[in-house]
């Protein structure tokens, strides 16, 4: 082995930081794609939070007509934010269900009627939010 140099220590020394900052330019691309991605769902998950958050519905009524086999409630925006579209969960006596999509928009402080077919006593009707799931109401009481 004699006649064989090694590596000099300058170019070894550049070599190992030309490798370091290659492996720190690799960590930072798909850290940073991951962090941005975070940090979008958390920020359009916070402005729907806070929108939603304006957002209140009550059944103030509930009304079955059994001989016509209707439902009719009344709904009211007690938020701050005009609403629209809603799912209208019916649960029957019998234990069955039915879930319908009314695309009624209710303004901030609006009351509205929203009618729909019920073939059974109801026993629980649910509103809720299409936009906003937690924004919702029900009652027991549908006479």
């Amino acid at each position: 082995m004699i006649g064989y140099k090694g590596v000099s220590p300058l170019v070894s020394s550049v070599i190992l930081m030309l490798m370091a900052v290659s492996l720190a330019a690799i960590v930072w691309g798909f850290m940073n794609e991951y962090w941005t991605q975070r940090t979008n769902t958390a920020t359009t998950t916070a402005k729907d939070l806070v929108y939603c958050s304006e957002g209140g519905i009550k059944i103030t009524s509930c009304n079955y007509t059994a001989s016509l086999q209707k439902v009719e409630l009344k709904v009211e925006n007690t938020g701050s934010k005009d609403l629209s579209s809603f799912w209208v969960n019916v649960q029957y006596s019998n234990g069955s269900a039915t879930q319908v999509k009314s695309d009624k928009n209710i303004l901030a402080g609006q009351t509205v009627t929203i009618d729909g077919n019920a073939l059974f006593t109801p026993a629980k009707v649910k509103v809720q939010s299409v936009e906003c799931a937690e924004v919702n109401d029900s009652t027991t009481d549908c006479s």
